[in-house]
């Protein structure tokens, strides 16, 4: 028989009473979110920043296949679930974190980038988004409502940071792509943005992530996890290295110079 390549996950888990607690910051912090980027909306009348909310909410749907591949676990034991699949059970906060995560950052990524940003300034976000992702993720850590697991390489007080290479690729990549098809987004095919918010999430995180999964569910060793991890990294770094490219103002003109 062929040796098992896949960690179990830490089943014996019990969800901390904190996550009723984190599911009220959370869901406070989304509606304050969704209420700013309605302003904004009529602001600027365009739906955009809005629909880009709602399809970070929807792009939660992804959650339970990250988890099966990317090795981290939500306690099943006295947690409320609101989807599973994969064998992965989802707390309800986890889809207001998706919205203020992959909605939220890709508001303020695509609006920087609508009105002109320097590859400076897109490099700044990118690692500022490293650090966001980190502060945002080290309290759910700590108080034990989720938890990494098998051993996973560039760990940081119990945050793999290769997560942070791959989720920062979702509003980097999703706001490159809808404004350069912004003339296609208009009127009634707006609505496209919802759905394509999911696709291109898993995109990003495909894109970037596999490596690190492969490695992480091939039985592989501490040294092919962390060449993996290089290897998301060099991924991550490529994909905002050619948005940068197309989209940055210091770079456009240059090319006309």
């Amino acid at each position: 028989m062929l040796e098992n390549q896949i960690t179990p996950p830490p089943i014996d888990m019990v969800m901390p009473p904190a996550n009723t607690v984190i599911a009220v910051v959370c869901y406070v912090l989304l509606g304050a979110f969704m209420l700013w980027t309605l302003v904004e909306s009529n602001r600027t009348r365009s739906p955009v920043p809005f629909l880009i909310m709602l399809g970070g909410l929807v792009t939660s749907f992804q959650e339970p296949f990250l988890a099966h591949v990317g090795s981290f676990w939500y306690p099943e034991i006295g947690s409320p679930t609101v989807m599973r699949f994969f064998n992965v059970s989802i707390p309800p906060w986890a889809i207001a974190a998706y919205g203020l995560y992959v909605g939220g950052l890709t508001v303020l990524v695509h609006r920087k980038m609508s009105t002109g940003i320097t590859a400076k300034q897109l490099w700044t976000m990118y690692f500022m988004i490293w650090g966001f992702n980190l502060g945002l993720e080290l309290p759910g850590l700590n108080l034990d409502i989720y938890r990494y697991y098998g051993d996973p390489p560039f760990n940081i007080l119990g945050f793999p940071m290769t997560w942070a290479m791959t989720n920062v690729a979702i509003p980097m990549f999703a706001s490159a792509v809808l404004i350069a098809y912004k003339d296609f987004l208009s009127g009634l095919r707006s609505l496209l943005i919802i759905p394509l918010m999911l696709m291109m999430g898993v995109a990003a995180e495909a894109a970037t992530g596999l490596p690190t999964w492969l490695a992480m569910n091939g039985g592989a060793g501490a040294g092919a996890k962390f060449a993996a991890a290089c290897i998301t990294l060099s991924f991550s770094l490529l994909i905002t290295h050619m948005i940068s490219l197309k989209f940055c103002k210091s770079n456009n003109q240059r090319r006309t110079t």
